[in-house]
């Protein structure tokens, strides 16, 4: 310290204030005049307490009196100049930091002689470049008068550097094609970036604010995963298939990527989610899906789907199912005399025609070829009957292609599964049986093939069924009544072949003659 200089006035900055240290200037006169060697002990005492909290701080802290003089420099201030105090107290500010005398030079609006002004400035260093500070100017004031300044110099290099990754973190998620959106932990959106909004077709302002549900398909059909939130709670990590809805009210799928980022504590923080457009993907699964168990050329089930249908069925209906194997009539001679073409018409009209004239729950499948199966469930012997006279109906009518008119007709052979079968392939052997045996009657009508044991495999109609057929109970007027499967149909006189009835269209069964 100068010669007769006790203390000095000084500050710095603790987090976003000042805490002032105040040291009064005290100018010693004579020796008479000085206080008594224990007071001028006690002022050294403070003044090195008070050098070491000012040496302590991280922050350069230099003092200036009125002439813009350094008084002091801190070992900080030291540190980012690369200046000795020895080599800067005495100098002008103006050769040490010129920043800090260009903001003294401005002139302060009234009223703000006692407020500190900032700015932010490179700061020269004496062996390497410049560094980015911000400095704080402070006046000192004793009785309303200005008897010097404090600096406080704030090294901004880590500011700059999180500025700096803020900055390429925005610019990342701004043009990144990855489609990005952030939540705070109530799921409430707090940013997107365009290629969120592209794919969702919803604009940020539309977004922000929102609860993250808003983008979901909300439905019934396409439901937010049950475990979602519960496993964000538990593990702060999601992944899984979801299904958004645009505004349009198009559907698109998107693999979901939820990570939370916050403390290690999780008192705080963020969702971030990830989106990856599945809707290609998924579209060319539901293809295969069709493509393995849907005919291309009518989109009935195909034999696959048929067989798993037919199994899953005699499980769950045992003894309350028929089965109806189709194959039709005069096909062969549509294709040799029209063509191809006029072969797939009619196997899209006959499809069409026997899924008008069963029940929602019944199954229609093509096994290839001209071949049909009907699967009724549930249904009995009169229900049975009146659903192959209803096909065979429609099937028979006329079937226009290109200005001319193609006419089929259906053989169809019937089997009632038993309560004790459970083998589809069983059912289906039946069903070809009795449909073959409509073939070498001379096809157009249905037969029924016996369930029981051989010896009622070959009875009568009314002999294998008993009074079956004549019972328009629950499950055959009410399940399968005649709204089900069209109005009343021929029914005409049964013939015989091998023990086995067959029912040919145009004819009555002695039942429905009778009555």
């Amino acid at each position: 310290m100068m010669d007769g200089v006790g203390l000095v006035v000084v500050g710095f900055g603790i987090g976003g204030g000042l805490a002032w240290i105040v040291l009064t200037m005290i100018y010693a006169g004579s020796a008479g005049e000085q206080a008594s060697g224990s007071a001028m002990a006690r002022l050294r005492r403070i003044a090195l307490n008070n050098e070491l909290i000012l040496n302590a701080a991280g922050e350069g802290i230099f003092g200036l009196d009125r002439e813009q003089r350094i008084t002091f420099f801190n070992a900080a201030a030291s540190r980012l100049t690369g200046l000795g105090e020895a080599q800067v107290v005495g100098q002008p500010v103006a050769v040490v930091v010129g920043a800090v005398a260009t903001l003294l030079s401005r002139p302060l609006p009234a009223g703000a002689a006692a407020q500190a002004a900032t700015v932010e400035a490179d700061l020269p260093q004496a062996n390497g470049p410049s560094l980015p500070v911000e400095l704080s100017v402070s006046p000192i004031l004793e009785k309303q008068a200005l008897t010097g300044w404090v600096v406080i110099c704030r090294d901004l290099r880590e500011r700059r550097q999180a500025e700096e990754s803020q900055r390429l973190a925005t610019a990342v998620l701004e043009w990144s094609a990855q489609p990005i959106l952030v939540t705070d932990l109530a799921h409430v959106i707090v940013m997107v970036n365009p290629a969120l909004s592209w794919l969702s077709g919803y604009a940020p302002e539309a977004l922000i604010g929102q609860p993250a549900a808003l983008l979901g398909a909300r439905d019934g059909e396409h439901p937010l995963p049950a475990d979602l939130g519960e496993t964000l709670q538990r593990e702060g990590v999601w992944r899984g298939e979801v299904w958004n809805r645009r505004p349009d009210g198009s559907l698109y799928a998107v693999w979901l990527n939820i990570t939370r980022i916050g403390d290690a504590r999780h008192q705080g923080g963020h969702y971030v989610a990830f989106f990856f457009d599945i809707t290609e993907r998924k579209r060319q699964e539901q293809h295969l899906l069709l493509a393995a168990h849907y005919d291309p050329l009518t989109g009935l089930p195909n034999r696959r789907l048929f067989q798993e249908h037919l199994a899953s069925a005699l499980a769950r209906s045992p003894g309350r199912l028929a089965l109806m194997l189709i194959d039709l009539d005069g096909f062969k001679a549509v294709n040799d005399t029209a063509g191809h073409d006029a072969g797939d018409a009619v196997l899209v009209a006959v499809a069409s025609r026997m899924r008008s004239v069963v029940r929602a729950g019944d199954l229609v499948a093509r096994l290839g070829g001209d071949e049909f199966v009907v699967v009724l469930e549930p249904a009995d012997p009169a229900a049975a009957r009146r659903a192959a006279q209803s096909i065979i109906q429609e099937v028979s009518r006329p079937i226009p292609f290109r200005g001319q008119a193609c006419q089929v007709s259906a053989s169809i052979g019937i089997a009632l599964a038993p309560a004790a079968m459970r083998e589809a392939s069983e059912l289906l052997e039946a069903a070809d049986a009795a449909m073959y045996g409509v073939k070498r009657a001379g096809k157009h009508g249905y037969r029924f093939h016996g369930g029981g044991a051989p010896e009622e495999a070959n009875a009568t109609l009314n002999g294998a069924f008993g009074e079956g057929l004549g019972d328009e109970g629950a499950l055959g007027e009410g399940a399968l009544g005649e709204g089900a499967f069209g109005g009343a149909s021929p029914t005409p006189e049964i013939s015989q072949s091998q023990g086995r009835e067959t029912v040919r269209a145009g004819e009555a069964s002695p039942q429905e003659a009778s009555s």
